[in-house]
Order: C-alpha cells, then sequence, then structure tokens
C-alpha cells in the first residue's frame, strides 16, 4: 500500500488510463463454503487452453458491443483491452483484465463467454461474436461472485512496480 500526492484537480475515476479486474473461478465438485461469496464456482473442468487462445483476439481496440448490458448508457462501445492473463494453479483460475475503461457488464459477460466457450456450448468462437456485435452471440453473464477490482493506473502517479494488478491475488498461486 502506497500514498501519494496529487493535484487538487486530480480524479481517480476520470484520470485513469486503464483499470484492471481479476476473476477469481474455483472449480470443484462441492462448493467451497468459505469462499462462496469471493469466487464463482464451477463444477465442471475447465480448458484454459482454450480460453486463453479465445481471450487474446480481445486484445487491442474493439467495438465491444455484444459484451455490453443491457443497462449499458455509453455512447461509445470502443474500448482498448490492454491485456488478459489467465492463470491456474489447483482448483482455482484467475482471469485479469486490463483495459483503458469498460462497458456494463463488459468484464462478467467477457468471464461468462470464456466458460461457455471453453465447455463448447457457444456456436461462434471469440472472434466470430466480438465481429458481430451483438449481445445474443456472446455467452451468460458470469455471477457477481469472484470479480474484484485489482487497480488502476495514472499518467499523473507512479506505482511501485512490484505492485502490478493481479498481485493482490497471487497468494492463491505462491509456494507454502
Amino acid at each position: 500500500m502506497a500514498l501519494q500526492e496529487v493535484s487538487d484537480n486530480f480524479h481517480s475515476r476520470y484520470d485513469a488510463t486503464s483499470r484492471s479486474y481479476s476473476y477469481l473461478i474455483y472449480i470443484g465438485d462441492t462448493q467451497p463454503i468459505f469462499l462462496r461469496n469471493y469466487v464463482l464456482w464451477e463444477k465442471n473442468q475447465l480448458d484454459v487452453k482454450k480460453m486463453r487462445k479465445e481471450a487474446a483476439c480481445l486484445i487491442g481496440t474493439h467495438n465491444f458491443h455484444a459484451f455490453r448490458g443491457s443497462k449499458c448508457t455509453a455512447n461509445n462501445p470502443i474500448r482498448t483491452m490492454k491485456s488478459i492473463e489467465i492463470l491456474e494453479k489447483n482448483n482455482f483460475v484467475i482471469i485479469t483484465l486490463c483495459a483503458n475503461a469498460y462497458l456494463y457488464n463488459m468484464v462478467r459477460i467477457i468471464v461468462g463467454t470464456l466458460i461457455d466457450l471453453s465447455k463448447g456450448s457457444l456456436s461462434n468462437d471469440m472472434n466470430g461474436i466480438l465481429n458481430s456485435q451483438d449481445r445474443i452471440n456472446a455467452g451468460k453473464t458470469a455471477q457477481p461472485q469472484g470479480l474484484f477490482f485489482t487497480g488502476a493506473n495514472y499518467n499523473e502517479i507512479e506505482w511501485n512496480q512490484e505492485l502490478n494488478s493481479s498481485s493482490s491475488l497471487n497468494f492463491l498461486f505462491s509456494e507454502q
């Protein structure tokens, strides 16, 4: 944790150049009782290799209309996805996304789509869904449990390089 003085006209929301979210998925036969409010529980194994392949086409500047919720009021659906990282260890999968901005429910719809693609329950691939610009082609909206805001970046603020956006959840992957 760090503090830094900023100018009086600094705005934490509007001055952000990128924002990161991590989505924590637990895979197992039974729901983890103590984590039930903090993870998306998935009973079936996920094809993480396929999820990584499908997520790669979202990197760059695109029209993300197919991944916007029905309550979205944004005038422009064009966003720049800077990175998507998918890590797995034991029964956990963490999907970390970094973009300049997001549409309403965009992260949850992308994660739900990646899960549906992993299971083979969608007729299109991610590129086809993205290019269709139609929400009906994307997967289900993933439940909110498991979604964490993991940080923002600003031109005016220099962060410690050791504190990357997914570091707050890396404890799951550290060797005991």
